[in-house]
């Protein structure tokens, strides 16, 4: 799997995340699929959840609000980074691979946002697992 990600930036075998969820578990970190479960993290609840990030957007239109994508074994997490909390880590919040982020959840329907206050960089776990974003700035 780690050559599959190394060389084709996928596996079909499994997700790099499935190996590190016992340890995620431990430092809090929800699976993707958890978010959308109302009763388990309903509007403006924190939660904390991890991933390998899959696009980064910064669009024109939204007064330097950051869109970023988090992909992890059971699906994906769409996060909402304010401007202020992108200054403060920016370093990571820009340049990891593999994060874990926290924050305030936002639903909106079937939309779920996390609005993200705290990012932490879990590279030093993502050791050959190297795979570049789609960033759009």
């Amino acid at each position: 799997m780690v050559r599959d990600y190394a060389t084709q930036g996928l596996s079909l075998k499994a997700h790099p995340l499935s190996f590190l969820r016992p340890a995620l578990d431990r430092r809090g970190a929800l699976p993707a699929a958890a978010l959308l479960d109302e009763t388990r993290c309903p509007q403006d609840t924190r939660a904390a959840v991890a991933g390998m990030v899959l696009v980064r957007q910064r669009p024109a239109t939204a007064q330097g609000i950051i869109f970023i994508t988090l992909e992890d074994e059971t699906g994906t997490s769409n996060l909402v980074v304010h401007p202020r909390t992108y200054e403060r880590h920016r370093a990571i919040a820009r340049h990891g691979v593999l994060l874990l982020v926290e924050g305030r959840i936002d639903r909106s329907g079937e939309v779920v946002h996390l609005i993200v206050d705290r990012f932490e960089s879990l590279d030093d776990l993502a050791a050959g697992m190297r795979r570049g974003s789609r960033d759009f700035h």
